[in-house]
Parts: structure tokens; sequence; C-alpha cells
């Protein structure tokens, strides 16, 4: 009996020495997999990170006391390194110099989730041009929420693998929208005066109707004739924002145009089959997915007017009131400003961005 004991020991500690050896190589390879990517996971890190950034940033500026609670402590403590970094760059306004922007940076550049969708193969050999590009779209856009910039040599290949969709004449495929949004994106990822950017804006420019929006034939009702139809709400304004992140457009009678329609058309149903839902303009959200990918509602509209030069005060304030009004108990704006309001850290850092532009064009 105490044979065989011996025996089973024997095989268990020889099964156990194997386990062991083989969560060792499977820690060692996952190890070896992050090194590769760059990738730390380690949590405390960050938890340096932003008691470094509290130390160091002005938490209370002049111009968050138009909130009833300032968010930016809580954007900090609680906010991925996306979320931080997304504060710093489009709140802050800090760039590469900033010791600050490199830290946050550096953290960002080790998501693992980046990393992720990055090195994922989408085989679809087989599908549509227009399917391929909405993927790649897609891919793109979460790219870009994850606070990714071309500074990246793998987010190089994905920006060089967008760009092969667009045409010779500037245009990228699909509709009105889809060409615009993915011009916004490539800008968002630092191509910002790209000559095939500006030559996709041009393109664009030269399918804007006399009402100052844009329709494409794909998102007109059943029944409506195209020359008739109003342009639609959420491509104009998809469209508008492209024209505010180019300086030469800023000014412009096209962008002039645009939000005259704009104006005109708020919180108005949209005449088009795009979003065409009366909540559109309380979602705030911007995101990858298709219900979301073209949404942002008021806030969207308003940092359109403040971001271009010809301003118009009585509407701007006017949805300046009303976004105040959304912040949340636990200082953050939803994702859709209704009767069970869910709070996200990109809407909170977005509404910030116009709140601070608010303040400095009234203090010139």
């Amino acid at each position: 009996m105490d044979n065989n004991r011996s025996k089973s020991n024997k095989r268990y500690n020889k099964n156990n020495k194997s386990d062991n050896k083989k969560q060792s190589n499977s820690r060692y390879s996952k190890n070896k997999k992050n090194e590769r990517f760059g990738i730390n996971n380690n949590k405390s890190q960050f938890a340096n990170t932003r008691k470094t950034i509290l130390d160091n940033l002005n938490t209370k500026p002049e111009w968050i006391e138009q909130l009833n609670i300032n968010p930016i402590p809580n954007i900090i403590n609680k906010g991925n390194p996306a979320e931080v970094f997304s504060l710093l760059k489009n709140v802050y306004g800090l760039t590469h110099t900033h010791a600050l922007y490199r830290l946050v940076e550096s953290a960002v550049f080790r998501q693992k989730n980046l990393h992720k969708i990055a090195a994922r193969q989408d085989n679809q050999k087989d599908t549509s041009k227009d399917l391929r590009f909405y993927y790649q779209l897609q891919k793109i856009h979460q790219l870009v929420d994850l606070g990714a910039t071309d500074y990246l040599n793998v987010i190089k290949e994905e920006v060089v693998k967008l760009m092969n969709f667009q045409d010779k004449n500037g245009r990228f495929p699909m509709n009105y929208h889809h060409h615009a949004h993915a011009c916004n994106l490539l800008i968002d990822l630092g191509l910002g005066g790209n000559k095939l950017i500006d030559k996709g804006i041009n393109w664009i420019l030269t399918r804007q109707r006399e009402d100052g929006g844009w329709i494409h034939i794909n998102n007109v009702p059943k029944g409506v004739d195209y020359g008739n139809a109003q342009s639609c709400i959420w491509t104009t304004a998809e469209i508008a924002k492209l024209l505010t992140k180019r300086s030469i457009f800023k000014g412009s009678e096209n962008i002039l145009n645009a939000k005259a329609f704009l104006e005109k058309n708020y919180l108005n149903n949209n005449k088009s089959t795009l979003l065409s839902k009366a909540d559109s303009w309380e979602c705030l959200i911007v995101n990858h997915t298709s219900e979301h990918m073209f949404a942002g509602g008021t806030l969207k509209v308003l940092e359109i007017f403040l971001n271009s030069k010809i301003i118009d005060d009585k509407i701007i304030k006017k949805m300046i009131n009303w976004l105040k009004m959304q912040q949340m108990d636990d200082s953050f704006f939803p994702k859709v400003a209704n009767k069970h309001p869910i709070p996200d850290i990109l809407v909170t850092n977005r509404v910030l961005a116009v709140m601070k532009k608010y303040f400095q064009i009234n203090q010139v």
C-alpha cells in the first residue's frame, strides 16, 4: 500500500511540475508578447501617474466655475489612460513638448486593447469595397477613442489601409457622412494639413447644396425627390465639424452656410434617413458603433459653432445653458441626456472643451 501511495505521489509531483511548467511557459509567452508590443499591465504604475498629474496640473482653472461640480479630479482619478490623455490634449491643450503629455501618452501606448484592435485582422476579402471600408472606419474610430496617434508604427499601418480607399478625386467610399468621418478621424490621428485630406475636403465642398447642407441620395426618404429633399442635419454636422478642424476653412462661406442651416434646424427632426429619431439632439456620445458613429447631438453642433470663426452668441448661450443642466451628481455628463443617464468621461471631456472655449470667447 505504501508503495502504491509512493508511486501515486510521484505521479502527482510529476504532473504538478508539468502543470506549473505549462503555466510558467504561458506566462512567459504572454509577457514576451506584451514586451513586443511595449505593453505594461501594472495598474500601480498608472496610479502613480494619476498622482503626478494631480500634483502638477491646475485642476481648478477659472473657466471650470461655469459648472456646478468640477469633474477634472474625478476624470484623473477614475479615467483610463485614453480618457486622461483626452483631458490633457483636448481640454488643456497640452502637446508632446509637455512632460505630463508624454507621461500619459506612454501609458496610452501600453494599453493592451489598443494593440489588440490594431493587430486584429478582418478577413473581408470576399466582401464589397464599401463594407471593407466601413470595417476599417470602425477600427480607426476605436483606436482614436483609445488615444492613438500616428506616432505609433502599428497606427501608421492602419492609416495607410484607410487612405488606400480614397479615390484620385479625393473621395472615400459610401455616403457623404462616411467620407467626412474618415477625414475627421485621420485629422484626429495627426494628419491635419495632409494634402490628401484637404483634397477630400475640397471634394465634399462641391456637393454642398443651396440650403447650406448636404445629403447623399442614399439618405433621401422613399417617395421624396432628391432635388426637392431637405439636406440632412447630421450629414451636415459631420462635414461642418471637419471644416472647423482646418483653419483655411474655418471662416469660409461654406462653413457659414452650413452653420446657418444647422441653426435654422436646431432641435428639428431630421428629414433624412440618418438619425431620424426625435431624441437625436439629446444623444451626446460619439463612438465606433453604427448607432453612434454620426451622433453627438447638441454637443456636436455646439462644438462646430464654437470652433469656427463666425459666432452667433444667442444660440450658443441657449445650448450652453441646456448642456450645463445635464451634469450628473457624480460630476460627469451623460452619453444620452434622458431620464436614465449613464456617465461618460469622453463626453465629459468634450463638454469641458466647449466650456473652456465659451469662457475664452466671452473674455475677449
